[in-house]
């Protein structure tokens, strides 16, 4: 092989490597539980790749509608704690389950990264008017919302989306529900951004309430939740497609140099 074509294999091949580099976002992520019977739990998925040592914030005290610095706020007298990721990178369409949220003197436990209070004098998940929030910056100071779920309409009991800005993942299912969990697809579709119609419509969620532990009874849903990573189906991607390129390059060279 002669060394232009040396050259040009070099330049391509060093080029596909730097496409097939995934950037790793800051944080997107939707429900996919929420227990507030028991123990209490929830569980999230990642739309995205979660850089290392994120930190994401979760409260279940109600925002009261307005915009971020302009005069959005909490109000007082529930609890907050914070989840932060692994020391690696947390790949798209991991499902994190956060359990323990009201166990008495211990923080929460996660299956991935590690879950402290910030602020536990009323801690644990309410079912009925409760939403829990989860977002970037610092305790009880949101600089961006992620996601949002609730168990009844929203008010000022429950809590609103309003003033949380654009691109929350949210969902609110009626009824004061104690439990609930999705049940929609976690495989087949092309990107992790194709399963957010599903996760935020509630037909695609299954819910129990009434007296008990409804989170461990027998008939589902059933805390913890289902932590089965959400998977895609790949598309040719930069690396394949040049690869294939490549390869044909190799092969007409060849020819050339039969001749």
């Amino acid at each position: 092989m002669n060394k232009t074509y040396k050259s040009i294999i070099g330049t391509v091949v060093a080029g596909l490597l730097a496409a097939s580099v995934n950037s790793t976002a800051a944080a997107n992520i939707a429900f996919t539980g929420f227990n507030a019977d028991g123990l209490d739990n929830l569980s999230f998925v990642t739309l995205e790749s979660i850089a290392p040592s994120t930190t994401i914030y979760f409260s279940d005290q109600e925002w009261n509608g307005l915009g971020i610095g302009s005069g959005g706020a909490f109000n007082t007298g529930e609890s907050g704690f914070q989840w932060t990721s692994p020391a690696f990178t947390l790949g798209a369409g991991t499902v994190v389950s956060i359990n323990d949220i009201n166990q008495v003197g211990l923080d929460p436990i996660s299956n991935f990264g590690t879950t402290t209070f910030h602020d536990g004098a009323n801690k644990g998940i309410s079912n009925s008017d409760e939403s829990i929030y989860a977002y970037l910056g610092g305790a009880y100071a949101p600089t961006s919302f992620l996601a949002i779920i609730g168990n009844d309409v929203e008010s000022v009991a429950v809590g609103s989306t309003a003033g949380t800005g654009a691109g929350v993942n949210k969902l609110h299912i009626l009824g004061d529900e104690d439990i609930m969990a999705y049940v929609g697809p976690r495989s087949g579709l092309t990107s992790f951004a194709d399963y957010l119609p599903f996760l935020t419509d509630s037909a695609n969620w299954i819910t129990q309430d009434g007296s008990g532990d409804q989170g461990i009874d027998g008939p589902a849903p059933n805390a913890p939740f289902d932590a089965t990573p959400f998977t895609v189906v790949p598309e040719p991607t930069a690396l394949s497609l040049g690869a294939l390129g490549l390869l044909g390059l190799i092969f007409r060279q060849r020819l050339v140099a039969r001749r």
